[in-house]
């Protein structure tokens, strides 16, 4: 089978991923194509101009799966035309590879993604998605001004042949009861990707919020939390990326009225630096209410940390589905208090992560996605 790659990025890091793993496997067989302009040239893989070359490819029936590694609804267009350009004997399987903010962060999902601090940026998000829409609108990628409804979206999907996601209580949340679709594990991570980061010659113990500036990541109401309870552990806050005022807002929010020990990242560290702080890591809380920052979570899975996620996350209903050890965010406001992984705990830990993302494992998945 030849498959075909849609990327939305611009050759980010999940987008390179693919094209390593999918090298490695089928070399100069899939072809690979960037919505947005990829910004490094590439010699030695097949790759599309233009949307018309993908529709030529289909009539000739030389594609026969198409995989969007994150699907959004403005490539809903697309989709249709390669429906109508598929040969009459040969169906063209459309693969969708889960993301996760092309579906959590539509119109009708992204209200609910702030606390009570972050809100402030909630009207700020909502009109640059109508600005969004319209621009997608007068490019004639989407057929109307006004926003895609819910009941829209699910229509639609509901033509998608194949799911993949790390997390399956996104397949979940997308699809509800449908038994359509079924849901296939997949990783871009694997086991040796991460094999050498984990330090141990970090000694000092920290706990760190978030992995980023975004306000999505809702800092403030864990910081508080912590300020409650005065732990003695120094705190990690990384901002190196992100939204510029969120992140000054809330550095002057944290200085002005928080008693703690905070330590702000705000240029990007060197990659074995950045690995051995993390190292270091005892206690990580990402207050994202739905699936992000699926790279740390592995790796502190490795590492023994405490994690703690929100139960309104799909990560943390999976991951305590799948019988690992991660704590609730709002479960430890309640207790008020926070606690380290015990032993026998990161070993388990560990174990589960390690069969999951194994080599062996994680190419078996992509062979998979490319039959």
């Amino acid at each position: 089978m030849i498959a075909l790659h849609i990327f939305f990025d611009k050759g980010g890091f999940f987008s390179s991923k693919s094209i390593e793993i999918t090298e490695k496997i089928a070399p100069l067989t899939h072809y690979y194509y960037f919505q947005n302009k990829r910004e490094k040239n590439d010699e030695n893989i097949q790759i599309i101009d233009n949307e018309n070359q993908i529709i030529e490819l289909i009539k000739d029936g030389k594609i026969s799966k198409v995989i969007f590694h994150s699907l959004h609804y403005f490539q809903f267009k697309l989709i249709n035309r390669i429906r109508y350009a598929q040969p009459e004997n040969q169906k063209v399987i459309v693969a969708w590879y889960f993301w996760s903010f092309e579906y959590y962060q539509l119109p009708f999902n992204v209200s609910s993604c702030y606390g009570k601090f972050s809100s402030q940026f909630n009207l700020r998000k909502r009109i640059s998605i109508v600005y969004e829409n319209l621009n997608h609108y007068f490019k004639g990628n989407v057929k109307s001004p006004f926003l895609l409804t819910k009941s829209n979206h699910a229509n639609f999907i509901q033509s998608i042949d194949e799911f993949y996601s790390f997390i399956e209580d996104d397949y979940t949340t997308i699809f509800k009861d449908s038994t359509l679709k079924k849901f296939n594990f997949i990783s871009y991570l694997s086991l040796s990707d991460l094999d050498n980061t984990i330090s141990n010659d970090w000694t000092d113990e920290s706990i760190m919020i978030g992995h980023n500036g975004s306000p999505l990541l809702n800092h403030y109401e864990v910081l508080q939390f912590l300020n409650k309870i005065q732990p003695d552990e120094k705190i990690v806050l990384p901002l190196n990326y992100g939204k510029k005022e969120y992140i000054n807002k809330l550095k002057i929010k944290i200085n002005n009225e928080l008693k703690l020990d905070v330590v702000f990242l705000e240029n990007r560290l060197p990659l074995s630096e950045y690995y051995g702080l993390l190292s270091s890591v005892s206690v990580f809380f990402l207050n994202s209410y739905f699936q992000q920052g699926l790279g740390n979570i592995v790796f502190f899975l490795l590492n023994g940390t405490s994690i703690y996620l929100s139960e309104k996350s799909s990560t943390y209903k999976t991951l305590i589905n799948k019988g690992f050890i991660v704590f609730s965010i709002e479960e430890v406001y309640r207790n008020k208090s926070i606690r380290k992984m015990k032993d026998d705990e990161k070993v388990l830990n560990k174990n589960k992560i390690k069969s999951l993302i194994s080599a062996d494992e994680v190419e078996k998945q992509w062979k998979k996605l490319l039959s």
